[in-house]
């Protein structure tokens, strides 16, 4: 259940540089989770905030700011991304947000664009009035996923994945169990 919230200076984008900004981030923050690229399972509960804040009220040193200002909050669940992964996915992030703006990448330039990553304890993720851990996240998108194939399969009467379809279920899961943190506790929703 990945979150993001993307805070930019009002008028620093206009909408279309900012839905298709949104969509990258989507994208770029599913990757770093391990999610299947496309996958309409991940997509469901993946969620990104917009916040335009006004450029009179963006300060840098207690003065106001001369240059566009940006903040990506990345919320997830402990365990859902080991430190190269988050450097990876600030540096992406990063250099994808000046790529919006049209701005090359330069040091100074990236230094505009902040990301936090913000993890949130096991057993303190909720929705549906549930609480969701990791892997019970994990678990949540696998199944989804195999059953989408399996519907797709059933719907469309498509050949079944060149893997043998046990194989293909257990290789799902298993990609997505290996992101697990080990010892997490399980609970069935």
């Amino acid at each position: 259940m990945p979150l993001a919230e993307l805070t930019i200076t009002r008028g620093a984008l206009d909408d279309r540089a900012i839905d298709t900004l949104a969509g990258e981030i989507t994208e770029i923050f599913l990757d770093h989770q391990g999610a299947r690229a496309g996958s309409p399972v991940a997509h469901s509960i993946a969620c990104v905030e917009v916040n335009e804040v006004e450029p009179r009220r963006v300060y840098i040193g207690g003065r106001p700011a001369t240059k566009p200002r940006y903040r990506v909050v990345f919320t997830v669940p402990v365990g859902a991304l080991d430190e190269a992964r988050k450097a990876s996915l600030a540096r992406q992030t990063t250099a994808t947000v000046l790529a919006a703006e049209g701005t090359p990448f330069s040091e100074d330039e990236a230094h505009r664009v902040w990301c936090v990553i913000k993890e949130v304890p096991d057993g303190n993720w909720a929705s549906a009035g549930k609480i969701f851990r990791w892997r019970d996240i994990v678990r949540w998108v696998a199944r989804g996923e195999i059953a989408a194939r399996r519907e797709a399969a059933r719907i469309f009467g498509t050949a079944r994945p060149a893997a043998e379809p046990a194989l293909a279920d257990r290789a799902a899961a298993e990609r997505w169990a290996a992101l697990a943190p080990t010892g997490a506790a399980n609970v069935n929703h």
